[in-house]
């Protein structure tokens, strides 16, 4: 379950960089709107908060968290970023499928790179911060925002997207997290 948030904010990462250069090199700005927690298996794993607040015009944060229920060892993430286009969200720029426990055993890992790269702020804003297994705990990711001093990896145009993560753990999926956001 870790994992699972890890990830879910190794995405927000990527939406914070992309806010950031967006910001500095456009003027414009980016907003987190929304999050959805869903557990297809709350005897695994259950989402006791899952929420975007809005502090201002211009700056909102996210605030989770999950109770793993038992013992994760094996984690792997459906990652997708899309973009919202005549009503409907659609694919766009990323779906990968991650080894979670793997990248966080080996965040140097040349062959995932860009997920390698944002997986410091996910550490430094949650709880997750070491390789699988990840025992019985709370997940959380408390305030988690963007803020200066981050360079873009994913400039992206103006409209509104969803990243939506599907958590695999130890073999079966177990859960879904989508983070809604708006670049204008």
């Amino acid at each position: 379950m870790s994992k699972i948030i890890c990830l879910l904010f190794k995405l927000l990462y990527a939406l914070k960089m992309y806010m950031d250069f967006t910001e500095a090199a456009k003027g414009s700005g980016f907003m987190l709107t929304n999050m959805e927690c869903e557990s297809w298996d709350k005897e695994f794993v259950y989402f006791s908060l899952c929420q975007v607040e809005k502090r201002s015009q211009i700056l909102s944060v996210l605030n989770a968290r999950a109770t793993l229920r038992k013992t994760a060892s094996d984690i792997k993430a459906n990652v997708k970023l899309l973009r919202k286009l005549n009503r409907i969200y659609q694919p766009f720029l990323y779906d990968d499928f991650i080894d979670v426990c793997g990248l966080l055993a080996n965040m140097d890992d040349k062959r995932q790179i860009f997920w390698s790269s944002i997986t410091p702020v996910i550490t430094k804003h949650t709880n997750v911060n070491h390789s699988c297994p990840y025992y019985p705990q709370d997940i959380v990711a408390h305030n988690f925002s963007h803020d200066a001093g981050y360079a873009s990896l994913l400039p992206i145009p103006k409209g509104k997207y969803r990243v939506q993560v599907i958590f695999w753990v130890n073999g079966v999926k177990r859960c879904k997290i989508n983070i809604y956001s708006e670049k204008f």
